[in-house]
């Protein structure tokens, strides 16, 4: 018997998978909410249909002389795609997809399904006759944190009293669309191109006109259309996020979590109602240490659960106790629900400049880290305490820019941010809102270049990462993560980059660089003392993922208990064990990274194939350069060659023949 495997692979946009955003309810919306957009159209003149189906022959006041012929990549002939009068038909001219029009008063108006589709076009002529003048724009806005594109092309007559016309032509958003059209305004022709990754197109034709003579060639400008762009999308079409999100589940074990609230004012007793407290009033117990805090320059505990007010925008720690009720029994997973009006965007809140701030997400919805650092370019990384990792994750808001899931920031989730010297206030706009739904701790996505380097001992596990951007530097910038010291003190695996003594959890480097480069790597097995940590001998396995590191740079490591050196092009793991180190004492109170505890384990070297201005060879032999510059001070380069991987030791010796 022959088995037959069908391969069906459908692709959608994020408002095509709202199923209210079907075909029918778009048609069924437009008729129900015709008015709110007809009643922003300034002046708006109702033509008429007199072209049959697949054209308007004039329209009335010579508005056509036979235009609004539409057609497409894959039909190509002028007026190949026929009006359906509100019927939904299916059309090769959009690649077997179903599309409608509806030719109503004030507004003619197609909604398209598309697959494979190149360009739309609409051709013909125009009764302005090559008097007045065409134009063209492309309108933004953001619908319930979808970005939507409108290519408008706008002719009005110049003499007469022909009425304006206006082709919106409207797609998600895509930074290789465009479009053209005729300046000619005895021209109807008007092309949207490189739609290929688009599957749904939406076509308004308005008119605007004024009376009689010169004053009829009204012009609806930018602003106006705007709004006619913005209304049509809140009156048709539907949100392409989710229900904001009311509650959130409490798993795992006992340990720290940060928390915000979509929901601004007194609402800790809600927010906390699952979870045992302490330590406050109108906790469960007032009279013992607290275990919710907020943070300002410091850990400020919570006084009382009714009457604080929680600022939106803001993060809070809590100590989670897995037994909620104190009966000696674990409860988790537990609900923690909290229902009010949910904030609206855009939430600002203030910070405490050159300093770390606890903050939170304060809408129902995820947040977009690259966004969020987008639109607020004095921050530093955002930094999410995973109590499952018992560790920080990470993130710079470049792609691949850390460890935190889908680079999303979760609804309910706290986290912290370092606001550099003049970053006074923080701003959640609408365009952060992503249709994700994050995870309430943790991110990954993917730029111009990075790489990961994992350490393993049992079953600890600590990443390092590296982001190559064209704003990256040698030195500290305003991406790199630093690796901060965990909230809780327990034996942990830890790596971080130094940049001089700042531990790094995620270095931001150049793109380019035109010099070799070398950056310090620890790693140590860290046991819990009272006071601190000591640095203790463990056998570690490194890995690494260097698929996304721009081409021509080449990573090379050296263990500097050992000299072995690793090439990291070469091997796919490495094992090795660390040494004991003196201890270090953590400081009460305060966020900060870890400290620089003697040599690092590693040195990290990197060479670009910009670094030098002509091509390198593989040697077959030992090659030693002249030192230039020479006579110098107080540094020179010496560049060798040789023909395999290996440890080198360089002597230099000056003139009497002593060592230097």
């Amino acid at each position: 018997m022959n088995t037959v495997i069908l391969i069906i692979n459908l692709v959608f946009s994020s408002s095509f998978l709202i199923a209210g955003n079907q075909l029918e309810h778009i048609k069924e919306r437009l008729n129900n909410n015709l008015t709110s957009i007809t009643n922003v159209i300034p002046n708006m003149y109702i033509f008429n249909y007199d072209g049959g189906n697949n054209n308007i022959s004039d329209g009335g006041n010579d508005m056509y002389d036979g235009g609004n012929k539409l057609s497409s990549s894959l039909s190509q002939s002028a007026g190949s795609i026929v009006y359906t009068s509100g019927s939904i038909n299916n059309s090769s001219a959009f690649g077997n997809q179903n599309y409608f029009t509806e030719q109503l008063p004030g507004l003619f108006f197609l909604a398209a399904n598309l697959n494979g589709v190149e360009y739309f076009q609409i051709d013909g002529n125009l009764g302005a006759d090559g008097s007045g003048v065409a134009d063209g724009i492309v309108l933004n806005t953001n619908h319930n944190g979808t970005n939507y594109m409108g290519l408008l092309k706008r002719v009005r007559d110049g003499s007469g009293y022909d009425p304006t016309i206006n082709h919106l032509i409207i797609v998600e958003q895509n930074n290789n669309i465009n479009h053209e059209y005729s300046t000619n305004t005895n021209n109807d022709y008007h092309k949207v191109y490189n739609l290929s990754q688009i599957d749904r197109l939406y076509y308004l034709l308005y008119a605007s006109r004024n009376g009689s003579g010169n004053s009829a060639n009204y012009y609806i400008d930018d602003a106006a259309s705007e709004v006619i762009m913005s209304t049509f999308l809140n009156s048709v079409i539907e949100s392409g996020l989710p229900p904001a999100m009311t509650s959130i589940d409490i798993t795992g074990t006992s340990g720290f979590r940060m928390l915000s609230s979509p929901v601004p004012g007194a609402v800790y007793g809600d927010l906390l109602e699952e979870l045992y407290t302490q330590g406050m009033t109108g906790s469960d117990n007032p009279d013992v240490q607290p275990n919710v805090w907020t943070y300002n320059n410091s850990w400020n505990a919570l006084t009382d659960l009714a009457t604080d007010n929680y600022t939106a925008g803001s993060g809070v720690l809590v100590y989670v106790f897995a037994d909620t009720d104190f009966d000696g029994t674990d409860n988790l997973p537990v609900t923690l629900t909290l229902d009010g009006t949910q904030n609206t965007s855009p939430v600002t809140i203030a910070t405490n400049e050159d300093s770390w701030n606890l903050l939170g997400n304060p809408y129902g919805y995820s947040l977009s880290i690259e966004q969020l650092a987008t639109d607020n370019s004095g921050y530093g990384p955002v930094y999410i305490w995973d109590s499952a990792a018992d560790a920080y994750k990470y993130h710079n808001g470049t792609e691949n820019g850390g460890d935190i899931a889908d680079g999303l920031i979760a609804p309910f989730q706290g986290f912290f941010s370092y606001a550099a010297a003049g970053a006074a206030s923080y701003t959640f706009t609408e365009n952060s809102i992503s249709a994700g739904t994050g995870t309430n701790y943790r991110t990954a996505v993917e730029s111009e270049g990075s790489g990961v380097i994992a350490f393993t001992s049992g079953d600890k596990v600590s990443e390092v990462f590296m982001s190559f951007n064209l704003t990256g530097d040698l030195g500290m910038d305003h991406a790199d993560a630093y690796r901060l010291m965990p909230l809780s003190h327990n034996d942990h695996l830890v790596s971080m980059f130094y940049v001089g003594d700042e531990a790094i959890a995620v270095n931001n480097l150049p793109y380019d660089f035109n010099a070799d480069l070398s950056v310090d790597l620890d790693v140590m097995h860290l046991e819990a003392t009272d006071s601190g940590f000591d640095p203790v001998s463990e056998t570690v396995t490194m890995t690494w993922d260097l698929s996304d590191v721009p081409e021509g740079i080449n990573v090379v490591m050296m263990n500097n208990e050992t000299h072995v050196i690793i090439n990291l092009h070469e091997m796919d793991e490495y094992t090795f064990t660390l040494a004991d180190k003196d201890g270090f004492e953590l400081e009460e109170n305060v966020v900060g990274s870890y400290p620089l505890v003697g040599q690092s384990q590693f040195t990290m070297f990197m060479s670009s194939a910009t670094a030098t201005s002509h091509e390198e060879v593989l040697p077959d032999a030992f090659t030693l350069q002249p030192a230039y510059p020479n006579p110098f001070n107080p540094s020179t380069t010496i560049r060798y060659s040789i023909p395999e991987t290996g440890s080198v030791l360089m002597k230099v010796y000056d003139l009497s023949g002593r060592e230097v």
